[in-house]
């Protein structure tokens, strides 16, 4: 050990705060062995220091002063298989139930080796739900959609036609649909549809301009001479979550739930006060923001419940004056009841996105019953943790959830 070194200056600084005891000799005893095992290792070699609770931040000093604080890489926590909390022998505070583990390298360079474990079957078969064609292979969804949008730096470009911010960039896109590893679940009909009109309009002479665009609705005004028109494009009503109901007086109508993932949908692109205040009144009538902000991804691949909050908390900003364009039966509401309102349904949303399986996300909450899942955050959480929803998905023309008994195991088919 070198005079004056650091591992030497660390024992000294032991010495000065815990004073002579059975830790300090255990910590100068481990000094030199700590160093000849830097001196054995090759340059790509790498260090495993396995050590109880009890030592390892005195160990972790010591062990920094040797490798260097830079070639610290990972804490490793084992947690003991038959870990207890010790209470039945009288142990007042909390278990000792997991030893530490430190890696260090000798340089910036290092072998490494991954090393990967199979998933357990319940894992598999409750998270990779989905079987690629021709090999067999398990794999699930994840979200490519770029959190955060241009603020967090994030490009936006067109991908099988619909318009984002993605989590990669182009080029990094284009290699992973060449791989295959990207999946539209549902090609965008909106995107499609419009280009194929415009075309046919463009070349019949008319001039085309483009007024807002999103994956879901295109508003675009048509001209030709003195006369023009503003068309909209809006997302293929064909997908629904519920089959079409009677309604008294216009016939056939969209179920009341699809209704207001619709109007979450042009909250989205349209931003008009209308639909706010329409969401707002489905909020308390119909079932949460949230949940509504969950199932409404299910009708675009390309919209992610983080997305739709983020799109909405952005555009959803009115005055007094825009809710006296509306007509309302009675006074017209509070405006600034409104906003605190729609702040506390977006706080809301983001904690039920965060509760809700990813696997099942674009789905429609419902009881085992069937009916719209209406409860508190707290309500949610039990019921997911106790396999207490039914997760209904959307289709063509809509379907109404089959509902197995509890004991046969309840789910949505």
């Amino acid at each position: 050990m070198t005079a004056g070194g650091k591992v030497a200056d660390a024992l000294q600084a032991f010495r000065q705060l815990i004073g002579p005891c059975d830790m300090l000799s255990y910590l100068v005893m481990m000094a030199p062995r700590l160093m000849e095992c830097r001196r054995a290792l090759k340059p790509t070699g790498s260090m495993y220091l396995h050590c109880d609770p009890a030592a390892s931040h005195y160990l972790k000093l010591l062990m920094d002063a040797v490798f260097g604080p830079a070639n610290f890489r990972t804490e490793i926590v084992w947690k003991r298989s038959s870990a207890h909390s010790d209470a039945k022998q009288g142990r007042a505070q909390h278990g000792r139930i997991h030893d530490v583990i430190f890696f260090y390298t000798k340089t910036n360079e290092w072998f490494w080796n991954q090393v990967f474990t199979p998933y357990d079957q319940t894992s598999v078969d409750s998270f990779y739900k989905h079987t690629e064609a021709g090999t067999g292979r398990r794999y699930r969804l994840g979200d490519l959609t770029g959190p955060g949008g241009a603020a967090k730096g994030n490009p936006s470009y067109e991908v099988m036609g619909v318009t984002r911010f993605w989590r990669y960039s182009k080029e990094k896109m284009a290699a992973l649909i060449q791989e295959g590893r990207v999946v539209q679940t549902k090609p965008g009909a909106v995107p499609a549809s419009w280009e194929t009109d415009r075309q046919v309009l463009l070349h019949n002479g008319h001039d085309v301009q483009t007024l807002r665009q999103f994956p879901t609705f295109v508003e675009a005004e048509v001209r030709r001479g003195a006369d023009g028109v503003i068309l909209q494009w809006v997302q293929d009503s064909a997908f629904r979550f519920f089959p079409l109901v009677e309604h008294p007086d216009f016939g056939l109508a969209l179920h009341p739930f699809d209704l207001a993932t619709n109007k979450v949908l042009a909250l989205v692109g349209r931003a008009e006060v209308r639909d706010w205040v329409d969401i707002i009144h489905c909020h308390a009538s119909l079932q949460s923001f949230g949940l509504l902000v969950w199932a409404t991804s299910g009708k675009d691949p390309g919209l992610s419940p983080s997305f739709i909050l983020e799109q909405a908390a952005r555009s959803a900003h009115y005055a007094k004056s825009d809710l006296a364009t509306l007509a309302f039966d009675g006074t017209v509401p509070d405006i600034e009841g409104m906003v605190k309102t729609w702040r506390m349904m977006l706080r809301e949303a983001d904690d039920i996105a965060a509760l809700l399986p990813e696997d099942h996300v674009g789905t429609c909450i419902l009881t085992r019953n069937g009916d719209l899942f209406d409860g508190t955050i707290d309500a949610l959480q039990r019921a997911v943790e106790n396999d207490m929803l039914v997760f209904h998905e959307g289709a063509i023309r809509g379907a109404w959830p089959r509902l197995r008994p509890h004991s046969e195991g309840l789910h949505h088919e």
